[in-house]
């Protein structure tokens, strides 16, 4: 049914809206013949586009002004676990899961400004390339879309990032190289599930601007890193700190 309904919309070049909406269902646009169906210039939202890792490439050409999309990857058996985005300059939010899980390598562009991931398995090294894109204002990072034990914060990263949510993640330890900018622009943080996260970025409890830090699912270590933030905040004059934990 949904590739029907995929082949049937390539041929609507004026459709402007594309969402399947029912809970983890995707559709997919039939790879044959690609080349000769019409582009979606008009396409702003797509949600939720099922791509095998080998067809990235052909499928986003169909859809180059889109602003808003969800994307599912499957991986093809001679796929190179590559997907770039780059080409869609319109991109301002974009959604990819890959469950199973699956090793892949992203190119962003850099008019993102919000950013989910899941199941991507990346190296927390690969995080700096998310760190400069100069427009991303929410970041959430869910299951296994990053995997190891360390992320280390580099500097002149994030500049514009409001939002951070680490959900499901096994990330123990998450330092920064040095505090000398803490004039970060971030707002919230939402940890859910990272259970064992001993240690937090330093600057967290001298950011200006925090407003909020939720936990969901917690440990004791990780309530009282939360707490000790809250402590320096307040040692720095920043007395509207809310901080909710939530069994």
């Amino acid at each position: 049914m949904y590739r029907f309904i995929a082949r049937y919309h390539l041929e609507m070049s004026k459709l402007r809206h594309l969402q399947v909406k029912f809970w983890k269902i995707s559709f997919y646009l039939p790879s044959e013949n690609l080349e000769s169906t019409s582009d979606l210039e008009n396409l702003d939202t797509c949600s939720t586009l099922l791509i095998s890792l080998d067809q990235v490439e052909n499928i986003i050409g169909k859809i180059p002004n889109v602003r808003d999309l969800k994307i599912r990857l499957s991986k093809a058996e001679e796929s190179s676990g590559y997907c770039n985005m780059s080409p869609l300059q319109s991109l301002e939010s974009l959604e990819v899961s890959s469950l199973p899980p699956n090793n892949v390598e992203f190119s962003f562009p850099p008019t993102l400004k919000e950013l989910v991931l899941e199941g991507l398995r990346l190296s927390w090294s690969k995080i700096q390339l998310i760190g400069e894109l100069p427009n991303l204002e929410v970041l959430k990072l869910l299951y296994q879309s990053f995997m190891g034990e360390r992320w280390d914060l580099t500097d002149g990263g994030f500049i514009k990032l409001r939002f951070l949510s680490l959900v499901s993640l096994d990330i123990v330890e998450w330092t920064d190289t040095s505090c000398d900018d803490p004039s970060t622009c971030l707002q919230k943080l939402l940890f859910t599930k990272v259970f064992e996260l001993k240690t937090v970025r330093s600057c967290l409890e001298h950011i200006y601007n925090l407003e909020e830090i939720m936990v969901k699912q917690w440990t004791n270590a990780v309530k009282s890193l939360v707490k000790k933030i809250e402590e320096e905040q307040k040692c720095c004059g920043n007395e509207n700190l809310k901080i909710i934990i939530i069994d």
